[in-house]
């Protein structure tokens, strides 16, 4: 089996965001969440998921890229201003 079938299943099956507990929430947009990590590496460790199941992120239509960046750099100025440094890592 393919990692992307892989993926699928899973999410299909079990998907950690869909369920998501409200204390881990702290936007929900049209588009995307921004969440808190439950297994962070580092303290602040903060998710953007969509809020639709993707694998990869060229699936992304133009509106849920533009609102991903616009959910980025929103949750990025509220980060800085905590903390000298941050990194931000795009994942799919």
């Amino acid at each position: 089996m393919k990692y992307d079938e892989y993926l699928a299943k899973v999410l299909k099956d079990d998907c950690p965001f869909c369920n998501l507990k409200e204390e881990y929430l702290l936007e929900k947009g049209k588009y995307f969440s921004v969440i808190m990590a439950r297994a962070p590496y580092i303290q602040d460790h903060l998710l953007i998921v969509p809020n639709r199941h993707l694998v990869y992120l060229k699936e992304m239509t133009k509106n849920e890229l533009s609102s991903l960046m616009n959910m980025l750099n929103k949750w990025t100025k509220k980060l800085e201003k905590i903390h000298k440094e941050i990194n931000i890592l795009l994942r799919d």
